[in-house]
């Protein structure tokens, strides 16, 4: 277990962007969620339980293809998820200090990158009261998921930033072992699961995080971490 109680700052110098995992990195979605995959496995009569495990850092299509072995039932249930998820976005809140930190970025590019496809996101992100992000990632734009980094090395081309200038904020194993593989400074959110060794500095929330001027670039200044 990691102590967040604790910790030292840390100042990260030169960075070029921030990228940003979407649902419990920027916003608290797990009602939605839940709702939704809950859904599925009533209709499906599987156990919820063992749905729900498979969730974090996962698109719709391997998480149904896990349990339906049929292709075009696979595509019908992706397909209804979605529905279902764009009419039920009641409950979705911004983490602590997502809009303070998106509010006081002073000028640095930054993207959300996420599993979720593109409408659900952009949705969500409404619902919480949170900007629209400059640049989105989503689902339909990468042919690999996390833990495969290609989403993050896209954001920061799309940038046209240096993916080791970028820092990456993730609370999922998939997404945190994603973000190190890029070759991206990497910031654990509290995370649901154990950091893999190795991938970086832990804080307990956004409110820890501040973006400043550094001479003609930025700084991230964490103001409490863990590790890494």
């Amino acid at each position: 277990m990691i102590d967040l109680v604790g910790g030292v700052p840390h100042c990260i110098g030169e960075v070029q962007a921030l990228l940003f995992d979407m649902d419990g990195t920027l916003l608290d979605s797990d009602a939605c969620i839940t709702r939704a995959w809950s859904d599925f496995a009533a209709r499906r009569a599987l156990p919820v339980a063992d749905v729900l495990s498979l969730v974090p850092g996962r698109t719709a299509a391997e998480i149904v293809s896990a349990f339906l072995p049929d292709a075009d039932d696979v595509r019908r249930e992706v397909a209804h998820l979605q529905t279902f998820q764009l009419r039920h976005l009641e409950g979705i809140v911004a983490v602590r200090g997502a809009l303070e930190l998106l509010s006081r970025l002073d000028g640095l590019p930054w993207a959300v990158v996420t599993s979720a496809p593109r409408e659900v996101a952009r949705l969500r992100l409404r619902a919480a009261g949170l900007p629209a992000a400059p640049l989105l990632l989503a689902d339909e734009d990468v042919q690999r998921s996390k833990p495969d980094p290609e989403g993050f090395l896209a954001a920061a081309a799309a940038l046209g930033t240096d993916i080791g200038r970028c820092v990456v904020f993730e609370d999922s194993a998939a997404g945190l072992r994603a973000a190190h593989a890029s070759g991206a400074q990497v910031v654990a959110l509290a995370p649901s699961a154990p950091v893999p060794d190795g991938v970086g500095l832990t804080v307990r929330d956004l409110r820890e995080v501040r973006v400043r001027r550094d001479g003609q670039g930025h700084a991230v200044d964490l103001l409490r971490v863990q590790g890494p």
